[in-house]
């Protein structure tokens, strides 16, 4: 995490990291697939067609889905603009007012393999926004904080 502006009416916060990690498993079962089509056109193990589909779709998911990589509070315009990216480079952003904002959470999980937790900004509307998840728990509760702060909800 990188606060690369911090003033009385702006806060942009980068987490480049969200974007190495998913690039890194997209590209781990790309070669997972390419190892399986190997194998499969050798010969020896017809019967991984299983596990190449399987492989092709997980990589492809991960390469293609968009998360998000930083954020930017704007006391100005009155607007929270999260920006986004996947595996391949495409770039969106999410633009929301502030006052449109209900909270700023970090939400665990109990689960022993994956993310742990994750940070979420939480809309009125009941609509949720993946904010991070790659990061360790302590640092996304830091920018849970910090952002919180910055926008006084």
């Amino acid at each position: 995490m990188q606060i690369l502006e911090n003033t009385r009416y702006r806060l942009r916060i980068e987490f480049r990291e969200e974007c190495t990690a998913q690039f890194a498993l997209g590209m781990a079962f790309a070669v997972a697939a390419l190892l399986n089509l190997a194998l499969i056109l050798m010969g020896e193990r017809a019967d991984e067609l299983f596990l190449l589909v399987l492989s092709t779709v997980i990589a492809i998911y991960a390469l293609t889905e968009k998360i998000s990589y930083g954020c930017l509070a704007d006391r100005t315009t009155g607007q929270v603009t999260i920006f986004r990216r996947n595996g391949l480079g495409q770039q969106q952003s999410l633009t929301y007012p502030i006052r449109d904002i209900d909270q700023v959470e970090v939400v665990e999980s109990n689960q022993v393999w994956g993310r742990p937790c994750c940070t979420d900004i939480c809309l009125k509307s009941g609509q949720r926004l993946r904010l991070m998840s790659y990061q360790s728990c302590a640092v996304q509760r830091q920018v849970t904080n910090r952002l919180m702060f910055f926008l006084q909800i």
